[in-house]
């Protein structure tokens, strides 16, 4: 099973390096917010409206960029590396515009994408045997616009979103019978992250809402028959 998942990788990895486009449309908007923030160090978008072409990316969620930041900057200093050993003879641009950025917040997402599908796996292990958890990823990935939005429209905030929203639905799974402090903090910081990428995701956080209100209302009943006994 677990060569399977490899290879489930491996297949993503192919369609995206076959299939992959530079940030168009929405993608250009949530990639402008990397780049100002490593490149520019602010979140003044003025230079990229103007030669990036986006139009409003202050009106788009952030947490792409916190999520494709890694691998942005891995992306910057590679081509530095490059260019100090002059291996291409012209030196590769470094404005944090060029494709090589691009394919960079690309793989990001691509990664992360893959990493929510595990965890979706991972739950799907408590329920049923390996080969059935594994086979329903798979087909679920497949019957969907997960493989476009992971290897070709991959500069949109589709495949961060998969990665942040069950990271903090799988946080939640399994802390919700017994959940201490330090996790309800991990848990808030996950569910912050997940908000912060897309905001229709914050609708999951009625999971832990209900937790907490379900706790408290025992905790009422408990004082309150604890003062009746007194």
């Amino acid at each position: 099973v677990d060569l399977v998942l490899v290879a489930c990788f491996l297949a993503l990895l192919l369609v995206f390096n076959a299939g992959y486009l530079r940030a168009t449309a929405d993608g250009r908007e949530y990639f402008a917010h990397v780049r100002s923030l490593v490149i520019d160090r602010d979140l003044d978008f003025a230079n990229e409206n103007q030669i990036f072409r986006s139009l409003q990316p202050q009106t788009f969620p952030f947490g792409s960029a916190v999520l494709w930041t890694p691998f942005f900057v891995a992306a910057h200093l590679w081509l530095g590396l490059l260019n100090l050993m002059n291996l291409a003879g012209a030196p590769f641009a470094r404005n944090g515009f060029a494709n090589p950025y691009q394919m960079a917040v690309g793989l990001g997402t691509l990664i992360y994408g893959y990493a929510g599908l595990v965890l979706i796996y991972r739950i799907g292990r408590d329920y049923f045997s390996a080969r059935i958890a594994a086979a329903a990823t798979i087909f679920v990935t497949a019957g969907s616009f997960l493989v476009w939005y992971l290897t070709v429209e991959s500069s949109y905030s589709h495949g961060a979103s998969l990665f942040a929203t069950t990271l903090f639905l799988f946080a939640w799974y399994r802390t919700r019978t017994r959940r201490t402090a330090r996790q309800w903090l991990w848990l808030g910081l996950a569910g912050g992250l997940m908000a912060m990428v897309r905001w229709q995701n914050a609708v999951f956080l009625v999971f832990p809402l209900v937790d907490g209100l379900e706790r408290g209302w025992v905790a009422l009943r408990s004082d309150e028959r604890g003062r009746a006994w007194a």
